[in-house]
Order: C-alpha cells, then structure tokens, then sequence
C-alpha cells in the first residue's frame, strides 16, 4: 500500500521560528498523534514531518517515517521535496490567514489527492462573517453576526447587555471575549485599525455550547460524536477548558444528522473531517462555526471506544487506491 503523507502544521517545524503557546503546540501533538495511531493500526504505511526538538512519535513501527526538520530552511526544502514524491496528503492546520485553504490549493493545483474539504469550502469557512451570511441565505440558524462598523453604526443596545467578539478567521477560542456593551466599546478603541477589520461580534446566548465530529463521504454524513465544549471564563476571556466527546444523547440522532445534510447541501467540498460547533438553547440549536478539517475532539481517549474512528478514512483511501490502480 503507497504511503500517506500527514501533515500537522504546528508540530511540523513550519513555525519553528515563531513563539508557539504550550497549549497549541499539545493540542497538534495530540491531533497527529491519534490520527497516526489509529492509521497504523488499520495497517497504513505513513510519513510525518516534524520539528526535531518534539518528543518521537511511534519510533518502533517501521510504517511510520518521521522527516525530522531543525529550522525553517530545513523545513522549507524537505516539505518541497515531499510535495514531488508524495501523491496522498492528509492536512491537518488551521484556517488563520487561510494557511489551510492555501495549503491544500497548492497540493490540488499539483495533481496532489488531499483527503478533506475543498479550498472553495476552507476558504469560505475560514471567514466568520462569510459564513454567517452564507448560513443565513440558506436558512439555517446562526448567530447574528456583525462587523465591528456595522456594531459601533447600527447597534444601540442596552449598556449590560453580553457580546461576544472574535477574530474573523480564529481559530478554537483565540481571541474570543464575553463583555457588556460598554466594556466592549472601550475595549475596540483600543484595537488597531487591522485587528478591527478582522474582528466579528455576535450577541451572547446563553446555551450550551457543543459540537458536531463528522465525517462526510459522496454517498454519506457520519456522525462519529456529539461533544460538550466545556468554557472556562477568565476576566472576559473564553477557554476551552476541555472536551467531552460521545455525549450523542444531548441531541437527538436524526436532529443531528438532518442539520449536517441540510450544510451539506448548501455547500460544495465539504468532505472527510468535518467539525461544526453549535449552540443548544431550550428550543434552539444555532451552528456557531464549521471547521472544515480534522478538529481536536479526535484525539480525546473517548473517540475509540466504540472502535476505530479513522475507519471511514481507511475507507476513502481503500477506495482512492483501487480508484488509481485502474487507471
């Protein structure tokens, strides 16, 4: 079987010049770290690229080989070589300064398969307005969503009352503030002009915050779990303290899976890994986000314990494989 190149944009050394937070570098060490395991274990040859200064991942199975890179010039030359030799990739990166979209473009503009969305559908979820205004066009509940101009110009609101304001392509919680409407409007005259543009508000509704782990094939929506986003706020500012996956009885199955189909019709390239992070009042579930790729509630224990949850990969790249052997 032909080898699969993984690709995890934090631990890859792509950043190793930058000063990365303990806390984003764990969260894409966990990602590969899962997706590796559970590939090897369905019998997958695959080839990694890593900063050299993180622990080994798996170095006692032969299938796995780790391109070590030292410093961004060493990263840069080996990730161009991987791109000649390499024909299946799996990306795994975030959306910020659509790194994701440009990243798989390129691949697909080099005849390269990438097993996940399409950079149309990244590049439209990447940006939090878009997909507000997309969601609403296709009548699906969503936040009202503003940016910061049309907040300070339209918006008279009751001095107490809650808003949440985020960058517009973050993301996880990064950036993410819970502040009344006066402590809002001090805290944006303190933002420079470029931060500005790249920040949405929506109101605060109090729910509970969950999330949707799918996998999406061309015959089918998978709903691998239901998960708890469990928030921590600190001063204003929202964490995501942890999460709590295979928590499929807080929404009913075909609810789920009717809301996924109803996204998935409305847009084209959503396909693999797909996370959708929804808001559930006493009679409302609002989509908050859609993470067009393989999300960190993959890597929690819980994910397998009712099997392997990169079967449906396995099975896409079974199919891929087959699909090129008859060419």
């Amino acid at each position: 079987m032909m080898s699969i190149f993984i690709y995890e944009h934090i631990t890859s050394g792509a950043l190793s010049a930058e000063q990365l937070s303990d806390s984003l570098m764990h969260e894409g060490n966990m990602m590969i770290n899962a997706l590796c395991q559970d590939l090897l274990a369905l019998g997958h040859s695959l080839t990694i690229i890593r900063e050299a200064s993180l622990p080994h991942l798996f170095d006692d199975d032969k299938r796995l080989t780790t391109i070590y890179v030292s410093d961004l010039a060493e990263f840069t030359k080996s990730w161009q070589q991987c791109q000649q030799i390499f024909n299946q990739f799996i990306i795994i990166a975030p959306e910020t300064a659509n790194t994701l979209a440009n990243i798989v473009a390129n691949l697909r503009q080099n005849g390269k398969h990438v097993f996940g969305c399409s950079p149309e559908a990244i590049s439209l979820f990447t940006d939090k307005y878009q997909t507000f205004k997309h969601l609403k066009s296709h009548q699906i509940a969503t936040p009202q969503t503003f940016t910061v101009e049309q907040w300070l110009n339209e918006i008279n609101s009751d001095e107490q009352q809650r808003w949440i304001s985020k960058y517009r392509d973050g993301v996880g919680c990064e950036q993410t503030f819970i502040q009344t409407s006066t402590q809002l409007r001090h805290f944006l005259s303190n933002l420079s002009s470029s931060i500005l543009s790249n920040t949405i508000i929506q109101p605060y509704i109090d729910s509970q915050s969950l999330s949707l782990s799918l996998f999406i094939t061309a015959e089918d929506i998978h709903l691998l779990s239901v998960n708890i986003q469990h928030m921590q706020q600190q001063q204003n500012q929202l964490h995501l303290k942890y999460c709590e996956v295979k928590r499929n009885d807080l929404i009913d199955t075909d609810v789920a899976i009717d809301l996924a189909k109803k996204l998935h019709q409305s847009t084209a390239g959503l396909y693999g890994f797909v996370g959708v992070d929804l808001l559930k009042t006493e009679n409302q579930l609002y989509i908050v986000d859609i993470n067009p790729r393989l999300t960190s509630s993959y890597a929690e224990a819980g994910m397998r314990h009712y099997g392997n949850p990169a079967l449906l990969l396995h099975q896409e790249i079974i199919k891929t494989f087959a699909d090129n052997d008859r060419f």
